[in-house]
């Protein structure tokens, strides 16, 4: 069976969710657990890949999940730049998945099941990076990419662990909401659009000073990455 573009890009998305629930569901019989994420990681690589090919054949790759007005959507589209990054990130969650099984096993981590857990999901806010589509699916993703790793920094649950976890937390989430998402509003009203496009989307809508601070708000919102 031929998979159509579109579903090959919401399978990229799907797989890491299913992922995710694989380890919630078989907590604590560890090696279906790990078995089953190790298939989704190189399943996932697999229809990056293939994503690929479908991409280098010309055919312009799209796809939407919801859509709240005009302009302002949730959506996904394929372009050079985001598909490297998801080749690079489904890959290595491959290799990370076998390095952190022997890490986690080696030093008698616990919750076993939520690392994982979390770090699937993690990956699934990865490929919405990747392939967004417009501002308004990068700051969602980008907000569900911290939220998921914030577990991973505070995992040990030491005060030190905690600590860390929660300055981590305030220091992505302040900067994102403070200054990313107010350049993705202004930038929507300036324009009327989120959309990624050709050659951009603020010529002729605004310049000089103006420019200055959106780059920099751009800038100091995804700074923290």
């Amino acid at each position: 069976m031929t998979l159509t573009p579109e579903t090959l890009v919401l399978l990229s998305l799907g797989l890491p969710l299913m992922a995710c629930l694989a380890c919630m569901l078989f907590a604590k019989q560890q090696n279906l657990r790990d078995g089953l994420t190790f298939l989704a990681a190189i399943a996932l690589f697999a229809v990056v890949v293939n994503i690929l090919q479908v991409f280098e054949g010309g055919t312009a790759i799209e796809a939407s999940w919801w859509r709240f007005a005009p302009g302002i959507e949730i959506a996904f589209k394929i372009e050079p730049l985001g598909l490297v990054f998801a080749l690079v990130a489904s890959s290595l969650w491959i290799a990370t998945h076998v390095y952190g099984i022997g890490y986690m096993r080696g030093n008698k981590e616990k919750k076993h099941a939520r690392f994982f857990a979390c770090f699937a999901f993690a990956i699934f806010a990865t490929m919405g990076i990747a392939f967004s589509a417009n501002l308004l699916t990068l700051f969602l993703f980008y907000e569900l990419l911290t939220v998921s790793t914030y577990p991973l920094v505070a995992h040990k649950e030491t005060d030190e662990a905690k600590a860390g976890g929660r300055t981590y937390l305030g220091i992505l989430m302040s900067t994102s909401i403070v200054f990313l998402l107010t350049a993705v509003v202004w930038t929507y009203v300036i324009t009327g659009t989120m959309d990624f496009t050709p050659g951009g989307i603020l010529t002729g809508k605004t310049e000089g000073g103006f420019l200055a601070i959106l780059l920099a708000l751009f800038a100091f919102g995804i700074g923290k990455a």
